[in-house]
């Protein structure tokens, strides 16, 4: 399992028009995921066949909230 942290950073180009740019914090490989089991319970339960399966489709059926 991968993790990576992102934040979202306000930028402004040459022509003055504001454009929001990911700032990449942090690539962990076999991170803690106990807050990621708080939020979405079954958080395991959709990872682990699609680590198997190789499908890469667990995450359309996943809930976000």
């Amino acid at each position: 399992i991968y993790a990576i942290d992102l934040m979202l950073k306000w930028e402004q180009t040459e022509g003055g028009k504001r454009v929001m740019q990911p700032q990449l914090l942090e690539v962990n490989f076999s991170p803690d995921c106990h807050r990621a089991c708080l939020y979405h319970p079954s958080f395991y339960d959709h990872m682990f066949p699609d680590t198997v399966s190789g499908s890469g489709f667990w995450y359309i059926s996943c809930p976000t909230t």
